[in-house]
């Protein structure tokens, strides 16, 4: 907390609070990336855009989904750039690199991506096109 920007430092103070009452309930669950946290789902890891970041591979009936958390806030922008970071990404460098190792792999394998930062539907397949990659429906 100390070494973060002056504005940035209450959402320590925040999140400091909604753990101990998570603690506290006994609502806190500890898990290691690549840990199935139930059936079905997997914990993966997406570390850069915050310390631990971290998104679920669900699995049913042979079918798989990547809820992708943070590892894109402008598809229009880094999808075709996934070299681009934004100033949320605590480590821009390992951002970067987990997002053009996520893309290919999602490109490679045809499971789809779901996040809140994807346009309307909000989930989509990833494909290479160029030197980066686009959304398909």
């Amino acid at each position: 907390m100390r070494q973060a920007p002056e504005g940035r430092r209450g959402g320590f103070a925040l999140a400091r609070d909604v753990m101990r009452v998570l603690e506290q309930d006994k609502l806190l669950v500890f898990f290691t990336p690549g840990d199935e946290i139930a059936p079905g789902i997997a914990s993966v890891a997406l570390f850069g855009h915050t310390p631990g970041h971290t998104g679920f591979m669900l699995a049913s009936q042979g079918k798989k989904l990547l809820c992708a958390g943070d590892l894109l806030h402008g598809a229009a922008l880094q999808m075709p750039r996934p070299d681009i970071t934004i100033d949320f990404d605590v480590d821009q460098p390992l951002a970067k690199e987990t997002r053009l190792r996520m893309f290919k792999q999602l490109a490679e394998t045809g499971i789809p991506m779901a996040g809140v930062h994807l346009p309307f539907p909000g989930i989509w397949f990833v494909q290479a096109e160029g030197e980066g990659y686009k959304l398909k429906a």
